[in-house]
């Protein structure tokens, strides 16, 4: 016949149930509050970083003048002098400036005024960030104008 183990032996195994338990939700909790933050933080926050280095760098290049240089070959010298000295050495970048040209029937065309790059494609990096403004000079002509920013040696 089986007995009931002592009172003290009866506690002792309560405790050891609640040590238990206290264990597996603490695990349960841990890989639930991993498995809700992003996979790769990293990625997000060089993002991030790369839209806030291209409307920097935009904001120096209009603030500077070089787009109003009337002279387009010196222009595309000036202006990729201007973002090589803006931007650390480890990024590519394609600059492109876009004039807008109101059509007699009321469209807004869009032609290619000049492109600066150090990089053919950014096919290979793993985070393309983006970064444009529209930029009205003293003579009223409307340029937009577009920064696209990679960090190099990504794969």
């Amino acid at each position: 016949m089986l007995t009931d183990p002592p009172k003290s032996r009866r506690g002792q195994s309560r405790i050891l149930e609640a040590v238990i338990a206290a264990v597996v939700i603490f695990i349960a909790f841990s890989v639930a509050t991993f498995m809700i933050q992003a996979n790769d933080i990293k990625v997000l926050q060089e993002g991030g970083d790369l839209d806030r280095l291209g409307y920097n760098v935009l904001n120096t290049i209009v603030e500077s003048g070089v787009i109003d240089t009337p002279n387009a070959p010196q222009r595309n010298i000036i202006i990729a002098t201007a973002l090589q000295a803006n931007l650390p050495s480890a990024i590519y970048y394609n600059f492109t400036i876009y004039d807008c040209i109101n059509t007699p029937n009321g469209i807004i065309q869009l032609g290619v005024e000049t492109n600066v790059n150090n990089v053919l494609s950014f096919a290979n990096s793993n985070q393309v960030s983006s970064a444009s403004t529209m930029y009205t000079n003293r003579n009223g002509s409307i340029r937009q104008l577009i920064l696209v920013l990679a960090r190099a040696g990504e794969q």
